[in-house]
């Protein structure tokens, strides 16, 4: 998966379904979170992964208010040991460890949605019921929660201020191309797909034109106001998808499975 594409999988997912993450892929996420970087390689972190779903909900509301952290399959404390950092940079090492914290947290998040998992960063919760809950001992402090799961939706990508509002660049950057997701439709041209799938797709507006669909199944899809020309549909076929207004050579297809 490119980055790019990896960056826009990942979302805030506040809802996950009864499957659990198996022990490798949750050791993969916490691995990622190792390799994070962080200031003098003192690691000055400690995660605490919580998989006992009883466990979990009992998080609810104790710790955490949302109703939601209960379906998740784990969730993970990421906590900061900041003495060495303190002691070698003074006050501000304590804030070196938390950004050591917040670096480990994105890692996760970004390997559990390459693995096809989601997760939320939950930085509201009741520190002193989460160290009790957890064990955690006096000289860490948990600043970060992550619940994991299966996600049961796919949230919508949200949208983000331009790097005009953001961004103040001193010197001459040249040029920034400008990434308007909005004016550059998908385009797939002179493709090979053989036994490909697409799976829940909203493709309203989309056209195709001169393309070999045999033996081709839609399931449960929307094409609302898709154009489909020049095309072989020889084997098609059509399940669970609203044909309204559908026609084929002019000829309307509701009215057409309507004829005796």
């Amino acid at each position: 998966m490119e980055f790019q594409e990896l960056m826009e999988k990942r979302r805030s997912v506040r809802g996950f379904t009864e499957d659990s993450i198996p022990a490798e892929a949750l050791r993969e996420i916490l691995y990622a979170g190792l390799r994070a970087p962080n200031a003098c390689n003192l690691q000055s972190w400690h995660f605490y992964c919580l998989c006992d779903r009883a466990k979990i909900a009992g998080l609810v509301p104790r710790v955490y208010g949302g109703e939601w952290m209960k379906t998740a399959s784990c969730v993970i404390a990421l906590c900061v040991k900041p003495a060495r950092l303190v002691e070698r940079f003074g006050e501000r090492g304590g804030m070196f460890a938390i950004q050591d914290t917040a670096a480990a947290a994105e890692n996760m998040l970004l390997r559990a949605a390459d693995l096809g998992y989601g997760g939320c960063w939950v930085g509201a919760f009741d520190e002193d019921a989460c160290r009790e809950a957890l064990g955690i001992p006096g000289d860490e402090r948990p600043v970060i929660l992550l619940p994991l799961g299966v996600p049961a939706s796919e949230p919508p990508l949200r949208d983000r201020l331009p790097l005009e509002d953001t961004v103040t660049f001193i010197g001459n950057p040249g040029e920034i191309p400008q990434h308007d997701r909005t004016d550059k439709p998908f385009e797939l041209r002179s493709a090979y797909l053989p036994n490909a799938v697409f799976d829940d797709l909203y493709l309203g507006g989309a056209s195709f034109n001169n393309i070999c669909l045999t033996d081709a199944a839609f399931t449960d899809a929307n094409l609302s106001g898709a154009s489909i020309r020049g095309c072989s549909l020889k084997g098609l076929t059509i399940e669970d998808c609203c044909t309204d207004g559908l026609t084929v050579n002019g000829v309307n297809v509701d009215d057409l499975m309507k004829r005796p």
